[in-house]
């Protein structure tokens, strides 16, 4: 089975990896989708809404 490199960016930012730990070459089809899978994780979590403590 082939790697999905979007799949791999969302796991990358779930587990803290910097951007710029994307493996696959700039410029690259699969180095835009590892970033989009990254940025697509942090938008996730951005929009949460904080956990209410009470």
């Amino acid at each position: 089975m082939e790697a999905d490199p979007m799949e791999e960016g969302k796991l990358a930012a779930a587990d803290g990896k910097p951007l710029s730990d994307n493996p696959y070459p700039a410029g690259s089809d699969a180095h835009e989708q590892w970033a989009k899978g990254w940025y697509y994780f942090h938008s996730i979590v951005e929009d949460r809404e904080p956990l209410d403590d009470a």
